[in-house]
């Protein structure tokens, strides 16, 4: 009796560590497709917000305080933060740079390249 006790408890405790294993890998996936999707969307917008700044420049002063410029440095402050967002998220496999080794960089790549895992795929369940 007391066997079937520990087993039913060891599977639930295998059940419950799969569970947070697969909402561990959901959350690195969400959170590496929102650092693309941001990243991918500051790159269309940039270059649009600073042609519409520029309708509001006065030429009048310095380029340091023209709208457009301001866009420009504000715009390019953002995409690096994002790159850097991008480039330090995490594996949930091996917890490593999923974009990056100390060789070789790819923010567009679709696979960790450091354990090889597919983006999206979930733990392995025993």
């Amino acid at each position: 009796m007391s066997g079937d006790k520990n087993d039913i408890s060891e599977v639930a405790t295998r059940s419950a560590s799969a569970d947070a294993d697969e909402k561990r890998y959901l959350r690195a996936w969400t959170r590496l497709r929102r650092c693309r999707v941001a990243l991918a969307l500051s790159l269309a917008s940039w270059l649009p917000a600073i042609m519409v700044a520029s309708l509001w420049d006065d030429y009048r002063y310095p380029a340091a305080y023209r709208w457009s410029d301001v866009v420009a440095r504000v715009g390019l402050a953002v995409l690096v933060i994002e790159v850097f967002a991008l480039s330090f998220t995490r594996c949930p496999r091996c917890r490593r740079h999923f974009t990056w080794t100390w060789y070789w960089k790819n923010p567009l790549t679709k696979e960790c390249l450091n354990c090889g895992i597919r983006q999206y795929s979930l733990p392995v369940r025993e």
